[in-house]
């Protein structure tokens, strides 16, 4: 059945009597055949409104099967169809984006608003990108389990683009990362190797990739945000992007081209000292080059996307 009426009931009632039913009848139909995307967009908007990222129910979303309503950090989990994955989803809102005691490009500190999306749980492992490339995993044993690395910014794309997912822009990478808080890491001001795999964590000092669900989850319930694997991210990479941004709002930022065609790498990796691993630190790279230490955690965008309310 339909779900109750919300908000925009009124609109539905609207007009004159002789045709309020027919208007009703044909407005519901539309939503539940597909024009759910902005009523789920409204449901979320009033948890952003209540301060809270999920709920005891969760929208039905095309392509995704419902795993739990609620995680750890209260938000729905999600299995990608077509690519496998656990997506968790988060309303979006605002939030102060940047870090005011990091390097010049990540300030001024600036007001963001995003869009609800869902965001991998983890970075995609050696199997889930076997999963849908076709590649062998790793035959370390284990090695399944590890972040995919050694791949170039176009191959996440290709990868993104097979099962109908992007690369997060870098607004969206750092939401998901700092899940609601406003200090250097997700985890507090100061980040230990109890909480992620950063230089000096091994017994060697020099600390190799570990399985991707290895260490504590952020507030959001996402591993390995800090360290490990570093992140590519949609956005091409722009130094003084955030001076632009100053005092304003931004909505749904996106850095579409500069002229050296460098991206954004995010979270820093199993090399990085705990500086580069900020919630709030960015760096370039060259999109063509397969980095060494560097995957990637795709996200759903759920503008346009079929969304229907009314399962349960």
């Amino acid at each position: 059945m339909c779900p109750p009426s919300d908000s925009s009931d009124s609109e539905v009632a609207g007009g004159d009597a002789t045709h309020r039913n027919g208007t009703r009848s044909r407005r519901w139909l539309l939503w539940c055949l597909g024009a759910g995307a902005l009523a789920v967009v409204s449901t979320l908007a009033v948890m952003r409104r209540h301060h809270v990222q999920g709920g005891s129910s969760a929208p039905a979303i095309a392509g995704c099967t419902l795993l739990r309503a609620r995680n750890d950090g209260g938000l729905a989990e999600y299995r990608h169809e077509a690519s496998g994955l656990t997506l968790v989803l988060l309303a979006g809102g605002d939030f102060e984006m940047g870090d005011a005691e990091g390097v010049n490009d990540s300030s001024p500190v600036h007001r963001v608003r995003l869009a609800p999306f869902l965001i991998s749980k983890y970075e995609v492992s050696e199997r889930a990108w076997a999963l849908v490339i076709g590649d062998d995993p790793a035959s370390t044993p284990g090695g399944e389990d590890l972040p995919r690395t050694k791949i170039s910014w176009f191959e996440c794309e290709r990868y993104c683009a097979e099962v109908g997912l992007r690369l997060p822009t870098e607004a969206q990478w750092e939401f998901a990362c700092r899940a609601g808080g406003s200090a250097a890491y997700a985890f507090g001001d100061r980040l230990t190797h109890a909480q992620a795999n950063f230089a000096g964590w091994g017994d060697d000092d020099s600390s190799g990739m570990v399985a991707v669900d290895a260490f504590p989850p952020n507030g959001f319930g996402l591993h390995n945000v800090h360290g490990n694997a570093a992140e590519w991210c949609r956005d091409a990479y722009a130094e003084e992007a955030y001076a632009g941004r100053s005092g304003s709002l931004a909505v749904d930022p996106f850095v579409e081209t500069n002229e050296s065609g460098s991206r954004i790498r995010r979270g820093g990796s199993s090399v990085d000292e705990a500086f580069p691993c900020r919630s709030g630190s960015r760096s370039e790279l060259d999109p063509n080059v397969a980095h060494e230490n560097v995957g990637f955690r795709p996200v759903l965008e759920l503008r346009g996307a079929a969304i229907d309310r009314t399962r349960r």
